[in-house]
């Protein structure tokens, strides 16, 4: 878990497979949240549900944010990579 973390951080601050990154970051995000839903207890009330999860549904939107628009091609490596490809 904690590799897996670390292997996400690093690859969105560097801005290398950041798409891939952030396809990890969201299923990593998906499990904790499901893994986190029943914290409140079974006779809670259903706002607590939601509220127990306000840690995760950020981050996995921020991932989706991530993947959607390509983040890590214009300051990462992966802008810097394509670059130097050669243009056909």
């Amino acid at each position: 878990m904690a590799f897996g973390e670390l292997a996400i951080g690093l690859s969105l601050v560097l801005g290398l497979l950041v798409r891939p990154a952030s396809i990890a970051g969201a299923v990593l995000m998906i499990n904790m949240a499901l893994a986190t839903w029943f914290a409140p207890g079974h006779d809670a009330p259903a706002w607590q549900y939601i509220g127990a999860n306000l840690d995760h549904l950020p981050l996995l939107l921020l991932f989706a944010i991530f993947f959607a628009t390509r983040a890590g091609e214009v300051w990462g490596v992966d802008g810097l990579r394509r670059s130097r490809q050669p243009k056909t």
